[in-house]
């Protein structure tokens, strides 16, 4: 095997000199794929991104480099990209476009992410039935068969592996899946009645004693869940810490935050180590999202007494290249890739305005003010005779692409004209369904004090303060249309991120009315949103704890599709209704994209200063407060 662990893809030595009976054991994975296969923005009509193609070029490099080598993928693979909204949607024949790649990899095992459900339990087991690779999952169960696991719980792969010294071994290895507990809630229009989850740890603690039992000598676990915090929780959404200390699992591919490890994204701590990327000592990774980074594990395995130990391990995220795709990928989904161009092209209306998130920072962009407008009028439709149609109704829309973690191209951007699907689903990025929440008053400003921890504080008389948390993700930075408020970043935030009460003496929403009329504690009102929203995504206070009226069986995109060929290209957006509360001296900046520079007049408008184009490729303005 000679330096196979000083390869030229940088991959670095163990930290203990390996004996002439260890094994070495490679892991790859990929994770959050979310049907980027194609280097290709669908949305832009254009090339773009990273996807399964070029993940593929770099797998292969890492695998021929090392005889002992294992190819997992974690989750969400099914959504993401209007090439899985065309499968699901048109449903032709053949096999999936992804399993069809995938199964060009040859994958050891694979496991479920929440997103696996978005398009129902037939569709779901339709697509994996072609799969060439073995799905595992250990936390979800048939509801009406407690027992009884949707997926095998775990498999156990038996191979041959070779030593230093050239001996042959069989090595069993046991591999386990687990998803989000919160996915029967997301997706509860699909899996109410069908499918419930258990905690991830408490499923991890049942069943890895069993595959020990059936004869494992490592065990690896598929882990849709995310590095969070260190104890575990009730409804623990990212599990992988607390997850890493139960007894018998040796190694975990992480995932779900699309996030990477070991990397600076995620503190150093007692428990998790990201300079050789281990959590509670075992190794970890996760690569990312759409094909961002290959997640690579190298395991050095002894023999002792008790059997099979890792002895030593090595974890990397490793980016992958620009322009190197794999061929046979390409080639297995060439006809997806052209059927997905044509479904995306199709003509559905026209716009006077551009539609872009570029100033989401700033007040109500047109694309949000276009979605909250068309669920407001299908919304009023809908309850139109029913006991709520006297209450005043709100509508709910967030930005579901305004940079962040998507990098400087992941804004909304569409320009005057003629409108094709694909504009759409760059509007609204998701398979979410039309849902109503009654809330109260109170209800709705905690609703907004959340929405409000998408800034930091801002000090007076403080000059290029960071207007923006870098850790709020923007689909969470809802706005509200039917009242009017402003925020005043002076003062802490009420809530925490994961919507845990931060202060309760906080307050940033100031001037919260409808009609005119400061909004009380009492008052009822109708809020549309989506199904995400409705089942607590994103934990938000108010949102979640307000009464579901309205299931609606009407995807949001297609709303928003019908309303923008219904009310023509010079339709009238709801007025403005939120701003920042004037401060006193104080200058902000935030990132946003590039793109940016073609909407001067606003720019102007807004009192922004370009400032210019960081290492990143965000552009970063400036703004008087």
């Amino acid at each position: 095997m000679g330096n196979d662990l000083t390869n030229g893809t940088g991959a670095p030595k163990f930290t203990k000199t390996p004996r002439p009976d260890d094994v070495h054991l490679r892991l790859l994975a990929t994770s959050d794929l979310h049907m980027q296969i194609w280097p290709f923005d669908y949305y832009r009509d254009a090339p773009g991104g990273n996807g399964l193609a070029r993940v593929a070029s770099l797998l292969k490099v890492f695998r021929n480099e090392v005889p002992n080598t294992l190819t997992f993928d974690n989750g969400d693979i099914l959504q993401g990209s209007p090439m899985g909204d065309y499968w699901a949607d048109e449903e032709p024949e053949g096999t999936h476009p992804m399993i069809a790649a995938l199964n060009t990899l040859a994958l050891d095992a694979a496991t479920v992410g929440n997103h696996e459900f978005n398009y129902g339990l037939p569709f779901l087991e339709r697509t994996c039935s072609a799969a060439h690779h073995p799905i595992v999952n250990a936390n979800l169960h048939h509801a009406k068969d407690q027992g009884a696991t949707f997926l095998k719980p775990f498999v156990l792969l038996e191979r041959q592996v070779e030593d230093y010294a050239g001996k042959h071994h069989t090595l069993k290895i046991g591999v386990i899946g687990f998803l989000p507990p919160q996915t029967t809630a997301w997706d509860q229009r699909h899996l109410k009645g069908q499918l419930i989850t258990r905690e991830i740890v408490d499923a991890a603690t049942e069943w890895v004693p069993k595959v020990k039992a059936a004869g494992a000598d490592i065990v690896i676990a598929l882990s849709h869940s995310g590095i969070g915090r260190p104890e575990a929780t009730a409804n623990m959404e990212n599990a992988s810490v607390p997850l890493a200390a139960v007894n018998g699992i040796d190694a975990i591919i992480a995932g779900h935050t699309h996030l990477v490890f070991p990397s600076d994204d995620h503190q150093a701590n007692a428990a998790v180590d990201t300079e050789v990327g281990r959590i509670h000592g075992k190794p970890v990774v996760m690569p990312g999202f759409g094909g961002s980074h290959l997640g690579v594990i190298d395991l050095l395995l002894t023999q002792g007494n008790g059997g099979w130990l890792v002895r030593d391990s090595q974890s990397l995220a490793y980016p992958v290249p620009p322009d190197e795709e794999d061929p046979v990928v390409l080639e297995a989904t060439r006809s997806a890739h052209q059927a997905t161009l044509a479904y995306v092209r199709r003509p559905i209306g026209r716009t006077s305005v551009p539609l872009h998130s570029y100033f989401t920072p700033l007040g109500p962009t047109s694309a949000v003010q276009l979605v909250a407008d068309a669920q407001a009028t299908r919304m009023a439709e809908i309850l139109h005779g029913t006991p709520y149609h006297s209450l005043p109704l709100l509508s709910c829309a967030a930005p579901f692409k305004a940079g962040g973690r998507g990098g400087p191209g992941s804004f909304t951007e569409v320009p005057p004209g003629d409108v094709a699907l694909r504009h759409v689903a760059h509007i609204y990025a998701y398979p979410n369904l039309l849902t109503a929440i009654l809330v109260t008053g109170a209800q709705l400003r905690d609703w907004l004090e959340h929405v409000a921890g998408y800034y930091n504080r801002i000090a007076p008389l403080r000059t290029a303060q960071p207007l923006v948390s870098a850790a709020f993700p923007s689909h969470d930075f809802d706005t509200i249309t039917g009242v009017r408020y402003e925020f005043d970043l002076t003062r802490p935030a009420r809530f925490k991120i994961e919507g845990a009460l931060a202060d309760q003496d906080a307050w940033r929403v100031r001037n919260l009315t409808f009609n005119g009329s400061a909004v009380e504690d009492d008052q009822q009102f109708i809020v549309a949103t989506n199904d995400y929203r409705a089942s607590g995504d994103g934990s938000f206070p108010g949102a979640h704890q307000g009464e579901v009226v309205v299931r609606s069986p009407e995807f949001n995109r297609d709303i928003v599709a019908k309303y923008l060929g219904d009310a023509g290209p010079s339709r009238q957006f709801s007025s403005p209704n939120w701003s920042l509360t004037p401060i006193a001296g104080a200058t902000v900046r935030f990132k946003t994209g590039p793109g940016a520079r073609r909407y001067r007049e606003e720019m102007t408008a807004l009192g922004l200063t370009v400032l210019g184009t960081d290492e990143t490729g965000f552009l970063t303005v400036e703004k008087t407060l």
